[in-house]
């Protein structure tokens, strides 16, 4: 008990055997013993709106030193925006210093919204000094 396989494959541990390794892999023993009876799943996948993504730049506006952003309607798609950050080296928008250019693309999964960010397809030239936060907007 305490380990089963859901519907579509992925492995399932209860909270209580989890611990209960981690407890047996320090070489203690195992006080409590649990059960595990995985329930049924339905496997859920992303439906995409359209198949063509909007590209989202990243490289503005930036978080550094501000206390609130602004984005501009060009910077956000469907409430969703990037912002450029400090990765410990400064808050540089260049090309040679942070990547850029990410494809997004709205739809579902399941009854939800859902949106797929995938990688930059403009990559620093030189070294990523500055990395990308995601905002999403929440109807009020």
């Amino acid at each position: 008990g305490g380990v089963g396989w859901g519907g579509n494959g992925m492995l399932r541990l209860s909270v209580a055997w989890a611990i209960a390794l981690m407890c047996r892999g320090n070489g203690l023993p195992a006080k409590y013993r649990f059960t595990f009876n995985p329930e049924p799943s339905q496997e859920l996948t992303f439906s995409p709106d359209s198949t063509e993504p909007v590209v989202l730049g990243g490289r503005s506006p930036k978080e550094c030193g501000v206390e609130t952003i602004e984005f501009t309607e060009a910077q956000q798609f469907d409430g969703l925006a990037l912002a450029l950050t400090d990765e410990g080296q400064g808050c540089f928008s260049q090309d040679a210093y942070s990547h850029g250019d990410y494809p997004v693309r709205a739809g579902s999964v399941g009854d939800f919204r859902a949106y797929e960010l995938s990688p930059h397809t403009s990559p620093a030239t030189q070294f990523v000094a500055s990395g990308q936060q995601v905002y999403f907007n929440l109807a009020e």
